[in-house]
């Protein structure tokens, strides 16, 4: 087996490799200019490494070519919104998480038939 092989995809995303490397060696830096480090650098108190993953709190961040196996699995029963990113924001993370849950809701037909409507307003009779 190569060492690239039994690396975890985190090490193989050019993003997350410098987190990863950030995260290990410490984040000897003061202002983030990058944006594509910048939500981690934000939150960079919470990250860690767990077997070569990159953990916030106890929420695995997950590399971006993982990211709609995740959210297939998140939707595959279509929970709706509001219980997809509750069960996601229990065990995964990555930067503009909601966003991507809330674009999978809303281009699903049958998520989009089981919406909650909002409530009727009340009909007045004109005198």
């Amino acid at each position: 087996m190569t060492l690239s092989k039994s690396l975890p995809d985190t090490a193989h995303d050019k993003t997350l490799a410098q987190v990863l490397a950030f995260t290990q060696n410490g984040w000897n830096i003061q202002v983030c200019h990058d944006q594509d480090i910048k939500p981690y650098f934000i939150r960079r108190h919470e990250l860690s490494i767990e077997q070569g993953c990159l953990i916030r709190g106890l929420r695995v961040i997950i590399p971006p070519n993982l990211r709609e196996a995740i959210l297939k699995e998140l939707h595959w029963s279509h929970p709706g919104e509001a219980r997809m990113k509750s069960m996601a924001r229990s065990h995964a993370w990555w930067p503009k998480l909601d966003a991507d849950l809330e674009r999978i809701t809303r281009a699903c037909r049958q998520c989009s038939k089981t919406r909650n409507a909002p409530p009727a307003a009340p009909l007045y009779p004109w005198t």
